[in-house]
């Protein structure tokens, strides 16, 4: 996996954001 152009890739930040909303628990519950 390319991490380095994940990382700056506007899909990688999404990415990362959702998991970070994961984590703090504020993503609604389906």
């Amino acid at each position: 996996m390319n991490t380095e152009g994940t990382k700056f890739s506007p899909e990688g930040r999404e990415c990362a954001v959702r998991l970070a909303r994961e984590q703090r628990g504020e993503h609604p519950s389906k």
